[in-house]
């Protein structure tokens, strides 16, 4: 089996496991890699679609890379109007607008999928008026935003904080 390794500066996107058979290494759940999700917070998953009995759609469950190990190849075949990787046009932490609802926020989320697709997460601002506060999330098709604001690259990893929160504020 082959371990995945992740970029933590530059978080680029594994798109080699679409279409591949991998199990997570925590708890034996195998299935075929369905999207890959990159996080605002650096995180980068893989989603696994198990398979069905025929009748039913199990859930499909997301991983972090590190835990998961190929076990077998791929890719699937994808139908020839498959243009994957469709090119990202936006990155966690830029400020979009969806042009259907006009609905600004943040991008919190970028899922590539099997098919080609790239769905983003757009998340507004924190209301504490709103029904049980919090903030809306939606997400869509990358093709309906329109860029307010790009956020800077990352280049280069954030330093490694020590001690407890009491020694980070005499230190600070």
């Amino acid at each position: 089996m082959e371990t995945i390794q992740k970029d933590p500066i530059q978080m680029t996107i594994p798109f080699e496991m679409l279409g591949k058979t991998c199990t997570d290494l925590a708890s034996d759940l195998v299935g075929i890699v369905v999207c890959i999700t990159q996080r605002s917070n650096g995180c980068v998953q893989a989603t696994l679609q198990p398979k069905g009995d025929g009748k039913t759609m199990p859930d499909g469950w997301s991983f972090d890379l590190e835990q998961l190990a190929i076990v077998e190849g791929g890719p699937l075949i994808l139908p020839k109007w498959n243009t994957f990787p469709t090119e990202k046009k936006f990155s966690a932490g830029d400020t979009v607008e969806d042009t259907y609802t006009k609905y600004p926020g943040t991008v919190s989320d970028v899922v590539y999928h099997l098919n080609g697709c790239i769905t983003v997460k757009v998340t507004g601002e924190y209301d504490k008026k709103a029904d049980g506060g919090g903030a809306l999330s939606i997400t869509v098709d990358q093709g309906r935003l329109r860029p307010i604001r790009v956020a800077p690259p990352i280049t280069e990893p954030p330093k490694p904080r020590v001690g407890g929160p009491a020694e980070r504020m005499i230190r600070d």
